[in-house]
C-alpha cells in the first residue's frame, strides 16, 4: 500500500493472520510497525479517564471471572543489572514514541527526566 501525501506518506506492507485477516501495516523504508489490528468480539468495554496500575488491571479482571496463569517460580535474585546509558535510553523512549506506543508530552517528560539524572 502506498499513502501518498500526508505526515503517513510512504510504502507499507501488510500483514496477515492465518485466517487472512490483516494484523499489521509495515513500514517499507525502515520495517517499522506503522499500525497493529486485533480481531474479535469486544464486550464489557470500560473507558478510564487514566492509566490503570497493574494490580488495578488485574483486579477488575479477576473481578470478571478471568483467571490469571499462575506466574513462573522466580530465579534467585542476581545481582541488578545495569541501568543502561542515557543515549541508550533516549533512543528507546524515541523507538516508543516512533512507534505510536507513548505520546508527544510522555515523550518530553520521559526525555526530561533522563537529562535531569545526568
Amino acid at each position: 500500500m502506498t499513502v501518498c501525501s500526508g505526515t503517513n506518506a510512504g510504502t507499507y506492507f501488510y500483514c496477515y493472520d492465518g485466517n487472512g485477516n490483516v494484523v499489521a501495516l509495515v513500514n517499507a523504508a525502515n520495517g517499522s510497525i506503522a499500525a497493529q489490528y486485533a480481531y474479535g468480539l469486544m464486550d464489557d468495554v470500560m473507558i478510564f479517564n487514566r492509566r490503570l496500575s497493574d494490580d488495578e488491571i488485574r483486579t477488575l479482571f479477576e473481578s470478571q471471572g478471568g483467571v490469571l496463569p499462575p506466574e513462573p517460580a522466580k530465579a534467585s535474585p542476581a545481582a541488578p543489572a545495569a541501568k543502561p546509558d542515557a543515549a541508550t535510553r533516549l533512543k528507546a523512549v524515541k523507538a516508543l514514541l516512533d512507534q505510536g506506543l507513548i505520546n508527544k508530552e510522555d515523550y518530553d517528560k520521559k526525555v526530561k527526566e533522563i537529562m535531569d539524572a545526568l
